[in-house]
């Protein structure tokens, strides 16, 4: 049987989260000290510092916002709470969640932790679901397809209920899944429960840029651009819309009228620029202005991404090229 891609948006929902850091308090409950977000960005992300309650049985929740049930955390992930040490913390709601790491590196990790696309667990490996197959012909219950990229190699398995699989220090065991996508049923959305534990003998590597700022302390779109020129993300003959003193230098390098070429760009948009929280990565969209290899005058957007990991990518989609050439920027080095 051929396995279906991931699950569609059919069956999406708005998962809810708090992303931040573990607060121990004498005395007290621990708390995640972050931001409370939603997947769809139906409300701002806000800070936030929501109590850590102890369940039965050795398990703990977060109490949800307006609400009086949990967000829970089985024994497992409990215990690494209580363990103690420096945690960077994410627990999502309805569909469970729970990332655990430890100077970026993701240590444990349960219920659905592939939720908003590849999860990347440290600097060199990541993780993401890439299709589902349904045990028999009547059911909603799924093996799980999971492709593993480690340094640009990449590894797929597909695991049934209760297997496993070892990829590099990381164990993932699949414990049982649901996916009506493609299947009449009561259902309303999916649910994929795996634990992903790191092996506890294998070193916690350093992250590769210490000096950048983690996702948890970038409070605007502006910031996270400034940090992606910073650090050389960006080239000299590229400027975002939302970089006003590095757009109006490029503007002075078209050899055309510039106030069609800032409406051109602003109408590629998104205009004010995006800026969300998807789970631990920060995301800005932003429009672009960029000159081609033969001095063609190029619009586009640009995607920049800050993982947990400190790492960053910045993807390019040009959309439009305007008449007039782009002179040659005088270049920053």
């Amino acid at each position: 049987m051929q396995c279906k891609l991931a699950s569609g948006a059919g069956m999406s929902l708005n998962e809810k989260f708090i992303t931040g850091r573990l607060r121990k308090r004498l005395l007290r409950s621990p708390v995640i000290d972050g931001w409370l977000c939603d997947e769809e960005d139906q409300l701002a992300p806000e800070r936030s510092s929501l109590t850590l309650d102890k369940l039965p049985d050795d398990a703990m929740g977060i109490r949800i916002p307006s609400r009086q049930d949990y967000a829970k955390l089985t024994p497992e992930a409990a215990a690494w709470i209580n363990d103690g040490g420096e945690l960077e913390v994410t627990v999502g709601w309805p569909e469970q969640l729970v990332i655990l790491r430890r100077d970026g590196v993701v240590v444990y990790a349960e219920g659905d932790p592939v939720h908003f696309g590849a999860l990347p667990l440290d600097a060199e490996h990541s993780l993401r679901r890439s299709g589902y197959e349904y045990l028999d012909a009547s059911t909603t219950e799924v093996k799980i397809e999971l492709e593993l990229d480690c340094n640009d190699e990449v590894q797929t398995t597909l695991l049934g209920p209760a297997e496993s699989a070892k990829f590099g220090p990381y164990s993932v065991f699949h414990e049982r899944s649901f996916d009506p996508s493609d299947r009449q049923s009561s259902l309303r959305h999916h649910g994929y429960f795996v634990r992903i534990r790191r092996d506890a003998n294998a070193p916690i590597p350093q992250p590769p840029n210490l000096d950048l700022l983690h996702p948890l302390d970038i409070e605007s779109p502006g910031k996270l651009v400034e940090l992606a020129r910073r650090y050389r993300q960006l080239v000299d003959d590229e400027a975002m819309y939302s970089e006003p003193a590095e757009f109006k230098e490029q503007l002075k390098l078209y050899e055309g009228a510039g106030t069609a070429l800032e409406e051109a760009v602003r109408g590629v948009g998104p205009s004010p620029p995006t800026f969300r929280r998807r789970g631990e990565t920060l995301q800005v969209v932003t429009a672009s202005v960029s000159r081609g290899q033969r001095g063609e005058t190029l619009i586009g957007r640009a995607t920049i991404l800050l993982h947990p990991t400190r790492v960053m990518t910045v993807s390019r989609l040009q959309l439009q090229s305007l008449p007039g050439r782009m002179r040659r920027p005088h270049s920053s080095a």
